[in-house]
């Protein structure tokens, strides 16, 4: 049975909230444990409404980077783009951009959101599409370097 499936699931678990506050206050922890963690080191620190900003600036860039990579096939480009902004937003939920440049996530998104609604592709050819020729290899191992976290942000239960 779907509903029992559903009540037992790791999206209901992990990304279901009871409230709209309590979305907002699991999106301020990070914020808070990072600045206590480098309070030490620095003065000044974002705010999780300057994070909150700095995340919405990059998902309109989402939206420029899927037209990019998707020019001619306009029928992945929405699926793919949903994806992206799914990751990234859940990503962001549980982490803060002061601890991982959302830039770096985003791309990494990206791909992985090709992979996953099945419009993957070699990364020599993903890099060609999303990055000037002289940050092609430098963005390429970024991307690769951060799958692992970005599955492990997103709570991907790997069998």
């Amino acid at each position: 049975d779907i509903g029992t499936m559903f009540h037992s699931s790791t999206q209901r678990k992990h990304w279901m909230f009871s409230s709209v506050e309590e979305l907002q206050e699991t999106r301020k922890q990070p914020n808070r444990v990072y600045a206590k963690t480098f309070s030490d080191q620095f003065e000044d620190f974002l705010t999780d409404k300057e994070e909150l900003q700095l995340c919405r600036a990059y998902e309109v860039e989402a939206g420029k980077l899927c037209k990019q990579l998707f020019r001619d096939n306009t029928a992945a480009r929405f699926p793919v783009l949903a994806t992206t902004l799914a990751f990234f937003k859940r990503f962001y939920i549980n982490n803060s951009v002061m601890s991982h440049h959302p830039k770096d996530i985003l791309y990494t998104c990206l791909y992985m959101a090709c992979k996953v609604e099945e419009e993957s592709m070699p990364m020599d050819s993903f890099a060609n599409h999303i990055f000037p020729p002289e940050e092609r290899g430098g963005g390429a191992d970024c991307v690769l370097r951060n799958e692992l976290l970005l599955m492990q942000g997103l709570r991907f239960h790997l069998a």
